[in-house]
């Protein structure tokens, strides 16, 4: 009986020890349950530090965000926010939050086009149908930057999805994104990793 007892309790002890990961992060080794992402090892090695400390992350010199599921062995390195690539990130979530903000405002058909680099921000361009007439105006880029605030404080969460090509290109031609459609129709991929916010998704990121 003890024979058969202390056999339970090994095969329970492996069996826990498979499923815990083990990572290599600023020189410690740190355990983690299998599923789990950079976020939640950025939680368990934080100590308080401010979320400026820790915006993406290399796991083994290959970038990943907070929602990539974490590798076993691997080596975990992070990136503040003072990094090139952390500062791209940071942009590419605010044109989402302005994306969102606009068709909150004017319609799910209307559409934010980032034509180029302007300085240290981004030239953009509304389509015709969601601000006719006129070009944005003060109190109406207020009314935008008032919603996209709202929007990032009530913590909507982006998520990192992996979409299929047949998919992606029903959803572009939804939203009357036709040229992007197109585009995508002629690449020779089955799918590929897009962001989604709510009901929008794009593949910028």
């Amino acid at each position: 009986m003890r024979i058969m007892i202390r056999h339970r309790l090994l095969c329970f002890l492996q069996k826990r020890g498979m499923d815990m990961y083990h990572i290599i992060c600023e020189g410690k080794n740190v355990s983690l349950k299998e599923g789990s992402t950079i976020g939640n090892l950025w939680e368990k090695v934080r100590n308080g530090r401010p979320e400026e400390d820790a915006v993406l992350a290399y796991c083994d010199n290959e970038l990943a965000d907070f929602q990539t599921p974490v590798k076993d062995h691997v080596t975990v390195r992070w990136v503040d926010r003072k990094d090139k690539q952390a500062y791209m990130a940071y942009q590419r979530t605010l044109i989402m939050l302005l994306i969102l903000a606009v068709h909150d405002i004017y319609g799910p058909g209307a559409d934010v086009e980032v034509q180029h680099s302007l300085g240290k921000g981004l030239y953009c361009e509304f389509c015709a149908e969601c601000v006719p007439e006129h070009a944005v105006l003060p109190q109406e880029m207020e009314k935008l930057e008032t919603r996209m605030h709202e929007i990032a404080c009530a913590g909507y969460p982006i998520r990192r999805v992996l979409i299929s090509k047949k998919k992606a290109i029903e959803k572009l031609i939804e939203r009357g994104d036709r040229n992007s459609a197109d585009v995508l129709s002629h690449l020779s991929i089955r799918g590929f990793w897009a962001y989604r916010c709510g009901e929008y998704f794009d593949y910028y990121f």
